[in-house]
């Protein structure tokens, strides 16, 4: 073995058959097992591992401190099995790359960013992502822009009916829609601006309303209509006015003397 005059319990020495140990205060801290396995804080580094770093302590004091003087990292388990690996210095980043470049960031800010050093949202990609199965909790952002709303949208835009449109199972399209299947509705169905929009459909009632909400009948018109050819299998009422229907054609609002 090997030890300093003034300080007996520090050196080096062989730890065991093919083994070299070094040692502080008495205690062997690092060992060089026969294959060229290094331990530190463990007289049997594992088996396969080039190095073993093993302490009793939780948090960094059972890690690896790595840096340049300005700033370090940190690696470590945090006592519970659980590897940390982080930046020290507040605002700086953990990123992950190749040789040629830098891919992935993780923020101080509990942001991540895939090809984008300074994400703007929880998870920031610049490319194209795909999943074979996507479920959001809150609202879905599908838009050039990083300001998120309180309802899931496809754009940018923002909604003009903020009594319709105002939680994360409310949807705003910015563009166009092409549906080549069914669509259905359980609910009212609206097209245009304005209180009376070009068309408004009540499923629940089975009326429409054409430049009008106020359904009285199954086909409400507000304002002039005309067509080609009318054919009626029932009777005809033209009347100006919700007026009532009767079991007759009538054109006007007045009702028959003439019952018989």
């Amino acid at each position: 073995s090997f030890a300093f005059t003034n300080d007996q319990d520090t050196g080096m020495f062989r730890s065991a058959a093919n083994a070299l140990g070094f040692s502080t205060l008495g205690s062997e801290r690092v060992t060089i097992d026969s294959t060229g396995n290094v331990g530190i804080g463990t007289t049997l580094p594992t088996d396969g591992y080039k190095l073993s770093l093993i302490t009793s302590g939780v948090d960094t004091s059972n890690g690896i401190r790595f840096g340049n003087g300005t700033g370090a990292g940190q690696l470590f388990d945090d006592g519970d099995g659980d590897v940390r690996l982080r930046a020290e210095t507040s605002g700086k980043s953990v990123i992950f790359g190749t040789s040629t470049a830098n891919h992935f960031w993780i923020t101080d800010t509990a942001r991540i960013g895939i090809s984008e050093s300074s994400p703007l949202t929880k998870l920031d990609i610049q490319g194209t992502a795909s999943a074979t199965h996507l479920m959001t909790t809150g609202v879905l952002q599908v838009a050039n822009g990083a300001a998120t709303v309180s309802y899931s949208r496809f754009g940018t835009d923002t909604t003009g009916y903020t009594n319709f449109i105002s939680a994360a199972n409310d949807l705003l399209i910015s563009g166009d829609l092409e549906i080549n299947s069914t669509a259905q509705f359980d609910g009212i169905l609206r097209s245009g601006s304005g209180a009376n929009p070009a068309l408004y459909v009540d499923p629940t009632n089975n009326k429409i309303g054409i430049l009008t909400r106020n359904l009285t009948s199954t086909l409400e018109v507000g304002g002039t209509a005309s067509s080609t050819r009318s054919l009626i299998a029932n009777e005809l009422n033209v009347a100006a006015g919700a007026a009532a229907t009767v079991s007759y054609s009538r054109f006007g609002t007045d009702t028959t003397g003439y019952t018989n």
